[in-house]
C-alpha cells in the first residue's frame, strides 16, 4: 500500500502541476523554484498543490480500502508475524 500511495501522490502532483503551469498558463508551479528574489506566493502555490495531492491520495486509499474489504485481511496476514502468543504486538520501526 506505501507504493501505491506514493505512486499516487506523484501521478496526482504531476497532473495538478501540469494543468495549472502548462494549460492555465500560472507560474509559480515549478517544484523548488520560487521566483527571482524568492516571493512567498510561489511557495505557497507549490504548498497548496502538495496539500492537494495528499489529501486526493488519502481520499482515494479509503476509497479503495471501501470498495475492497478484503485488503483488511490481506494486511492481518501480512502482519501476523508481529503477534506473540498472549494477542499483544509488537512495533517494527524501519
Amino acid at each position: 500500500m506505501l507504493a501505491l500511495g506514493v505512486a499516487l501522490i506523484y501521478i496526482i502532483l504531476r497532473a495538478i502541476t501540469h494543468v495549472l503551469a502548462e494549460r492555465a498558463h500560472l507560474k509559480g508551479f515549478e517544484s523548488g523554484q520560487y521566483g527571482n528574489p524568492p516571493t512567498f506566493k510561489f511557495w505557497s502555490r507549490q504548498a497548496a498543490v502538495y496539500v492537494l495531492s495528499l489529501t486526493s491520495m488519502k481520499l482515494l486509499v479509503v476509497g479503495l480500502f471501501a470498495l475492497f474489504p478484503g485488503i483488511f485481511r490481506i494486511g492481518e496476514w501480512l502482519l501476523s508475524w508481529t503477534r506473540d502468543g498472549g494477542g499483544d504486538v509488537f512495533q517494527v520501526i524501519l
